[in-house]
């Protein structure tokens, strides 16, 4: 459904239907697990992303099942074998959504329970009202052509938090 029409029927707010065990445990996996953040598409877009990454195929599964059952637009991928480092690694697999509608939709649905990435959450979802601003002010929804102050200000504080976590062994 195209922006305008969401927005204008409030559907864009309305949380995901998750129970509070599906809630609790997706909260902990994306925790855990996770990595919220604004990925970079070409060299002056920006995509909020939110993915998970795990060795164990049930988890990434069943977060698949579930995200198909509320309606969530998702992606499913694999790491390749080659891409493995060492001889004893695991292959990783991983699930995202992208986009504004979607990231926007999963993280207003599970925002009261991040405490440990809540500064990301806050900054992808700032990043993401930018957008909605855009539109309501100009009925264009998605990256500007070009980059704004604010934009490139969110996606340096992104960028700081994400190298802050790697220095301190979180993510």
């Amino acid at each position: 459904m195209h922006i305008q029409k969401l927005l204008a029927a409030g559907e864009l707010e309305k949380p995901l239907d998750f129970d509070d065990f599906e809630r609790g445990a997706l909260i902990g996996l994306l925790i855990g697990e996770g990595t919220v953040t604004l990925t970079t598409i070409g060299r002056t877009y920006y995509s909020p992303e939110v993915k998970l990454s795990n060795t164990d195929v049930r988890i990434v599964e069943w977060v698949h099942e579930l995200f198909a059952r509320v309606g969530l637009q998702h992606h499913v991928s694999k790491m390749k074998a080659h891409q493995l480092r060492k001889p004893h690694h695991r292959l990783q697999y991983m699930i995202s959504v992208q986009g504004l509608v979607p990231v926007f939709r999963l993280l207003t649905t599970l925002r009261t329970g991040f405490f440990a990435k809540a500064e990301k959450v806050d900054i992808v979802l700032a990043f993401i009202a930018l957008r909605i601003e855009a539109c309501h002010h100009h009925g264009r929804f998605g990256n500007p052509r070009r980059s704004t102050e604010k934009d490139q200000k969110l996606v340096s504080q992104i960028r700081l938090l994400n190298a802050r976590g790697v220095a301190d062994g979180h993510g």
